[in-house]
């Protein structure tokens, strides 16, 4: 799994680690960890990367790999005490969210954004998954670190992935305790209203499926059927994995859940259309509602300054 790294300082070329107390630890142990698994790499990259960046230092590492066979035990945890994950949406990866990550990092000693497996530089899905294992992949990488306070960051299919985490964690009282805040912006999970004309095309996509078990010549019809994001897929295992978490909806209705969340969404949203964040409202207790005005499904793209402002009030009230 392939994973970016945004800390709140820059390693000088030819210089030590050399970083405020509060955060030396977290920072020398990624360091000293990077340089034992990627050797003269990871001293080139900082070298030729990170000088030329004021602001920031965005790190590039195979996390998963970097800690293959370690990462269970304890000591080999990497040490953040402020703890931030952002899960990118379905057919994007992390380097799309890196302004976002950049604006915010200043918050939290580590900023960690990963290509979940199937996009991006991760490696391609070896077999069918559903939300769930999406989540089983976000309980690793968390597991990975040694944390006090946890934030997660979601967009589109990552605020999905991040609703089925709580779901599924909600009991977990240490996990729970330590999850600070949750930024969901334009979040997938919430069952969408269908319109008459939605309802009467999904009525004959399921009447030609049927038709086309007896008559496999109809299938090229078939294939006009789905969305832009279903059409674009070619891998075989990641189609049949977004026609799996598209059919997934989080259980608004039946829990409420007592947490610090920030919901951002764009009143032009086609894709998350506001009405799934007041429902997320209405079951959070605790949940901020802000709809921005004039933005699409990609709001911190499409009003960047706006929702960073937003999430950076929301990270120091």
């Amino acid at each position: 799994m392939f994973v970016r790294l945004f800390y709140d300082h820059v390693l000088k070329k030819n210089q030590e680690l050399c970083f405020c107390e509060q955060n030396k630890c977290c920072r020398a142990q990624i360091a000293t960890i990077c340089r034992q698994k990627c050797g003269n790499i990871f001293d080139d990259y900082f070298q030729k990367k990170c000088v030329s960046n004021d602001d920031c230092l965005n790190a590039k590492i195979n996390l998963f790999e970097m800690f293959s066979g370690i990462g269970n035990c304890e000591c080999s945890r990497i040490r953040a005490s402020k703890l931030c994950v952002v899960l990118h949406g379905w057919g994007a990866d992390s380097s799309l969210y890196e302004k976002l990550c950049l604006g915010i990092c200043s918050n939290f000693d580590l900023v960690v954004a990963p290509d979940m497996i199937g996009f991006g530089l991760s490696p391609d899905l070896q077999n069918v998954w559903k939300t769930e294992n999406f989540v089983c992949l976000l309980e690793r990488l968390i597991d990975l670190f040694d944390f006090d306070e946890l934030t997660l960051v979601g967009h589109s299919f990552g605020g999905k992935t991040i609703l089925f985490w709580i779901e599924k964690n909600k009991a977990n009282h240490d996990v729970m305790g330590r999850l600070k805040k949750v930024v969901l912006i334009s979040p997938s999970g919430v069952k969408p209203k269908f319109s008459l004309a939605k309802k009467i095309k999904i009525f004959r996509y399921k009447r030609l499926k049927k038709k086309c078990k007896k008559n496999p010549k109809l299938m090229k019809k078939l294939s006009k059927f789905g969305s832009n994001d279903y059409k674009s897929i070619n891998d075989g295992n990641l189609k049949k994995t977004f026609l799996n978490v598209v059919n997934e909806h989080f259980p608004c209705g039946k829990n409420h859940y007592d947490l610090n969340v920030l919901l951002i969404f764009g009143s032009r949203d086609r894709e998350t259309p506001p009405f799934m964040g007041k429902v997320l409202e209405s079951c959070i207790c605790g949940a901020n509602l802000k709809i921005i005005k004039g933005a699409g499904h990609f709001s911190f793209l499409d009003c960047c300054e706006t929702v960073l402002r937003m999430m950076n009030d929301f990270f120091m009230s």
